[in-house]
């Protein structure tokens, strides 16, 4: 009997632990990115236009809506991730290499390098938050091309109210630089717009594996010691 009850504690656990641990791979495969190299191209057919990247580098999807590329937890090496980073490009081909992100008490920025081929236009959404509009909006955004031209607003690009930033006629290596002196960027700047499970969604699973064979192990010694005090006293009676 004593054996019997063991095996059946034995292949609850079993079925348990499989339970879970297929719900750890599936939640490893929801995580997975998908990685490209500097030799992958994302085109635009109708605007003539092609996004790459400088460096190697991961993304959770990439969707292409409306003559645009959104990239979902975008990471480039050596750079910092970007949450949701949106991109087009028309007449031209750009290269992204880098995004940095800068963060102290009074003074945050964000700084976006890349190159074009081709005068025609750029447009990028860094997810940062609306902008304020007017003066305040201008200054809060800054364009250079060749490491020493800087372009005013209006005269080779313009922002509007959703943070869309939209470069016309460059060509070269650019640099994107957007700050603020007070307040907050948007997901983008936090580096991530998943909630603390999601990011630790693995880790937290398995946590509650470990503490779930600490307890079925210990029910399962519990009960055979229960079960061979109850043969020994069947016996001795």
């Amino acid at each position: 009997m004593t054996i019997t009850n063991s095996k059946v504690s034995a292949g609850i656990a079993i079925i348990v632990l499989v339970l879970i641990f297929s719900w750890i791979c599936t939640g490893i495969q929801a995580q997975t990115n998908i990685s490209f190299q500097p030799s992958d191209k994302f085109s635009i057919p109708s605007y003539d236009g092609v996004v790459s990247f400088g460096v190697n580098g991961t993304y959770s999807t990439a969707t292409f809506e409306n003559d645009n590329w959104t990239f979902v937890n975008l990471h480039l090496f050596g750079s910092q991730p970007i949450a949701n980073f949106q991109v087009s490009a028309q007449d031209s081909n750009v290269t992204i290499f880098s995004y940095r992100a800068a963060n102290n008490t009074s003074f945050q920025s964000v700084r976006l390098r890349y190159a074009v081929e081709g005068k025609g236009q750029q447009i990028f959404n860094l997810n940062l938050g609306p902008e304020q509009g007017g003066l305040s909006s201008s200054l809060e955004w800054s364009v250079t091309v060749n490491s020493n031209v800087f372009l005013a607003q209006g005269e080779g690009w313009t922002v509007s109210h959703n943070g869309t930033l939209v470069i016309n006629g460059v060509t070269g290596n650019v640099s994107i630089v957007h700050y603020r002196f007070s307040g907050s960027f948007g997901n983008n700047f936090q580096g991530s717009n998943l909630t603390f499970y999601q990011q630790h969604s693995v880790g937290i699973a398995l946590a509650v594996v470990v503490v779930i064979v600490i307890v079925v192990a210990f029910v399962i010694k519990v009960r055979n010691r229960e079960l061979t005090k109850k043969s020994a006293l069947v016996e001795n009676a």
